[in-house]
């Protein structure tokens, strides 16, 4: 992982188009699995821990206490794995408010 710039996340490159940035924090996802822990974040979407699982497509509310201010998006769960106990989920943010996007870029520095 690359060393943490000032001000930003540290960043990780995968086999994504986007950089990702560890992130981690708990966070509110409004459906059935209540909250969920926060791995790593783009611009296009968020990776989570969660202790219930959730259907692959399955559309979820989000909200993400950014540095910046809170943000809320409608996310789709487009990859979910069990490990152990816990679930690991991906979402890909699908309606994300103009404002609520220039606050990610910001804070991504993206």
């Amino acid at each position: 992982m690359a060393e943490r710039a000032e001000g930003r996340f540290p960043r990780r490159r995968d086999r994504h188009r986007l950089v990702r940035f560890a992130w981690y924090q708990e966070i509110g996802v409004r459906t059935e699995g209540g909250l969920a822990r926060s791995t790593d974040l783009t611009e296009n979407g968020i990776g989570l821990i969660a202790a219930r699982p959730i259907d692959l497509g399955a559309r979820v509310f989000v909200q993400l206490a950014l540095p910046a201010e809170l943000i809320s998006v409608v996310a789709r769960i487009v990859h979910a794995r069990g490990e152990g106990a816990l679930f690991r989920l991906g979402l890909a943010f699908e309606i994300v408010s103009p404002t609520d996007r220039a606050t990610l870029r910001r804070v991504l520095g993206s």
